[in-house]
């Protein structure tokens, strides 16, 4: 068989692994979910597939995360981005970014989960993914409006209303004007 093909078809594998994963995830069950991961992450080594790499880094990162496990969650999160980055996938490194927001915030490491988030706002920006960007933005708000930070708070909400007023999005823009308003 030739080895293209092959290939393809261990990344396919690799992918209904990752599935059924997901499956367990959605059903809490992390022991399984994570024996799924790691089973793609393993196929997808030997087929040298660096952006399913990256992906079964980030999804098993994720999964120590749920489980509050930060420094495993930690160095799977930034084995991910930096593949991530080695290959230039600006949709996955929004997403890992994103997540290592996450680990920090959980750690209580507010600069360092802000600086990650507003990476992957950043990099939502650069792809024209606007309402990811206002996600993240109302997000900080809240962020920083919980450590009293509330000229910061203001103006992630002004941010966050700014990009929903591009896309027309009615309803986040009131609620963009009342957290202007609680802040």
């Amino acid at each position: 068989m030739d080895m293209a093909i092959q290939g393809n078809q261990k990344i396919q594998e690799a992918i209904a692994l990752d599935n059924m994963a997901m499956v367990y995830q959605d059903k809490h069950d992390y022991t399984n979910a994570m024996k799924y991961f790691v089973q793609a992450l393993k196929i997808r080594d030997g087929v040298k597939d660096e952006a399913g790499i990256a992906t079964s880094k980030n999804n098993i990162g994720r999964i120590f995360f749920i489980q509050e496990d930060v420094a495993s969650a930690l160095d799977n999160l930034n084995k991910a981005l930096g593949i991530r980055q080695k290959i230039n996938d600006k949709v996955g490194a929004a997403v890992t970014n994103k997540n290592l927001g996450e680990v920090y915030l959980l750690k209580g490491c507010i600069g360092k989960a802000k600086a990650h988030y507003d990476k992957s706002m950043n990099l939502y920006l650069e792809l024209n993914q606007i309402d990811q960007a206002a996600d993240l933005a109302n997000y900080l708000g809240q962020i920083m409006k919980e450590v009293n930070d509330y000229e910061g708070a203001l103006a992630y909400y002004r941010m966050s209303l700014d990009f929903n007023r591009s896309l027309g999005n009615v309803s986040r823009i009131g609620s963009d004007y009342n957290n202007i308003a609680l802040a």
